[in-house]
């Protein structure tokens, strides 16, 4: 008489099922839904959502010790893959940030050559305003006989007028 026995974890994954028995050194054949364990007249079949075991009761206690194994590297292999994933999730998410980063410092030093920009020609447009006042200056001042000596100080610059008797 054969038995049918749900596992406590349940095989869902085909991949990591093989897996288990391949790291078990278990021998097995595949037919279609079903993983047939020879060695220990188990047979794995799958019912649509999951691996279901059927054996023999004359054996119970052995094939019940090679469930256990099975299932505790199932699990092992299962947390493997879910380290793996979040490993590879914190690797996509940190890219993701890196390249946000990037692109906002680009953005910056984009936004830094314009304000260099916008600055040297707010100073050429001083400089030459400063140019052209003190050419008014000095031509009114020739006109009305002022004689006119121009002194730099600093960023500054002195005028200053004497009067032509």
């Amino acid at each position: 008489m054969s038995h049918r026995i749900k596992t406590l974890t349940p095989f869902v994954d085909k991949e990591l099922l093989i897996n288990a028995l391949k790291n078990l050194k278990i021998n097995f054949s595949i037919y279609f839904n079903q993983i047939n364990l020879r060695n220990f007249n188990l047979l794995l079949e799958y019912d649509g959502t999951r691996y279901t075991a059927t054996y023999d009761s004359w054996q119970s206690s052995k094939q019940r010790e090679l469930l256990r194994s099975i299932e505790k590297e199932y699990k092992k292999l299962e947390e493997e893959r879910r380290r793996r994933l979040e490993e590879l999730r914190r690797k996509q998410l940190a890219a993701q940030e890196y390249q946000r980063l990037k692109q906002e410092a680009l953005k910056e030093a984009e936004e830094l050559r314009r304000l260099e920009q916008a600055q040297k020609q707010a100073e050429e447009r001083k400089r030459k305003y400063v140019e052209q006042t003190i050419e008014k200056i000095q031509q009114k001042a020739k006109e009305q006989g002022y004689s006119v000596k121009m002194k730099k100080v600093g960023n500054k610059v002195k005028i200053v007028l004497r009067r032509n008797v």
